[in-house]
């Protein structure tokens, strides 16, 4: 089942500290392996994490090399914000349209 929007990064990231963890054991050898089923959906999910940062140091021109957790939160934060200020952006742009299409359905009843 997927996540609403509202909270699908909140629910996803206790998973995906979970799958880290189990990875991290799996790699130190204290970890039972895989089911096949698992060991594919864990190959997609690191792709998927690879991608991710790999996304977020372009958008941030960030040096992969000194680069750290703490730059690629900032981009992040700076996508989000662009984000909202267009989110708002274009809500205040419908709001003046709906205020317009009611001032006009008035003068027309008038």
């Amino acid at each position: 089942m997927s996540n609403m929007s509202y909270c699908r990064f909140q629910n996803t990231a206790g998973d995906f500290a979970d799958c880290k963890e189990t990875l991290e054991q799996l790699i130190a050898g204290g970890e039972e392996p895989l089911s096949r089923e698992e060991l594919y959906a864990a190959k997609r999910l690191v792709r998927l994490a690879y991608e991710m940062v790999q996304s977020l140091v372009e958008a941030g021109d960030l040096d992969v090399d000194v680069m750290d957790d703490e730059d690629l939160q900032r981009v992040v934060e700076l996508a989000n914000a662009d984000a909202k200020k267009d989110w708002d952006e274009e809500q205040r742009r419908l709001e003046a349209e709906d205020e317009a299409v009611e001032a006009e359905a008035e003068r027309s009843e008038q």
